[in-house]
């Protein structure tokens, strides 16, 4: 007897109304709108660990812009388009708003774990969303991606014991 192997997502075949390519779209925008909350975290935190954590807000800046580049040229690579503008990302994103002002370190901390967690559970669901849809490759894109916020997330809740 033959076992027929599983059918295997053909990137080819994507189209634009493609809802794995919606879904890296609407994670796109998460991602977009979280560099921007860490910069806004970054310029506006106050207290007396500034320095390290102006510091450390600057690398997860720097992750998130990397991330949301991971998710936009998967979408490309399933030839769907990549919506990655601010207005977009303000219209789309799934996160909760980062407190506008001067804001003190811990509670910038906390701001921020909670935003990862957001992104986690977002992450998680868009992964079992792609091997639904037997695309191994958005699903692996998906888990690596969750492994680093679910990282960054540890980083930050070690300031807050």
């Amino acid at each position: 007897m033959v076992s027929k192997a599983p059918a295997r997502r053909n990137a080819s075949k994507a189209k634009q109304s493609d809802p794995v390519i919606d879904t890296l779209n609407a994670r796109l925008a998460d991602l977009v709108d979280l560099h921007g909350q860490i910069k806004q975290a970054h310029w506006n935190v106050t207290g007396m660990d500034f320095i390290a954590i102006h510091l450390l807000f600057d690398e997860q800046a720097t992750m998130a812009r990397d991330m949301a580049d991971t998710v936009a040229e998967r979408a490309r690579a399933l030839q769907g388009a990549a919506d990655g503008t601010i207005r977009l990302a303000v219209e789309r994103s799934t996160i909760d708003e980062f407190p506008h002002g001067l804001i003190d370190s811990k509670k910038a901390i906390a701001e921020l774990v909670d935003r990862y967690e957001q992104l986690s559970e977002s992450f998680s669901n868009a992964s079992d969303e792609a091997a639904d849809a037997e695309d191994k490759a958005t699903e692996d894109v998906y888990v690596e991606l969750i492994r680093t916020i679910d990282k960054q997330a540890y980083f930050l809740r070690a300031h807050l014991k």
